[in-house]
């Protein structure tokens, strides 16, 4: 591979969304100039970790739509955009930035929204970086669902 091919692969990894956050290259690629063109004589081992994808930012918005829902738009929102820009691949990822959430089965975790009025479960997908919202309510609507199995949205 070129030293022009390889900067243009490498330059739109760094460009993609979902891989802008390289933590470490734990080997650096050597390149040698041989007949004009670098070589690449060994390849780089990226960590790669890449921020969590919110599926669906419509599903909070429809939640904060309703009647009464209104004071729940403000901490959704900053729950959003924690969630995007956060790099968890184990639960306790979550925990130590949220440490009130709840790890539940089915690779669910509950998140307590607004002072504890309302509470949004997740479903995580740690390997993908999605996060799956599965249910938004209030703290009694909470109270009447299966959160292993509850699938609103």
């Amino acid at each position: 591979m070129s030293l022009s091919a390889f900067a243009v692969a490498l330059r739109h990894l760094l460009s993609n969304e979902l891989c802008r956050k390289l933590l470490r290259c734990a080997f650096i690629a050597d390149c040698q100039a041989k007949s004009g063109q670098a070589e690449l004589l060994l390849l780089p081992k990226w960590e790669i970790l890449a921020s969590m994808r919110v599926i669906a930012r419509s599903s909070l918005k429809k939640f904060w739509e309703r009647p009464g829902c209104g004071d729940a738009r403000g901490p959704l929102h900053s729950w959003f955009d924690e969630a995007v820009k956060a790099t968890w691949r184990l639960s306790q990822d979550v925990k130590d930035q949220y440490a009130n959430a709840s790890i539940c089965g089915n690779h669910r975790v509950v998140f307590n929204v607004g002072g504890n009025k309302y509470r949004l479960v997740v479903e995580m997908q740690y390997r993908a970086g999605i996060v799956w919202v599965k249910f938004v309510g209030t703290h009694a609507q909470y109270d009447r669902i299966d959160v292993q199995n509850v699938n609103d949205y």
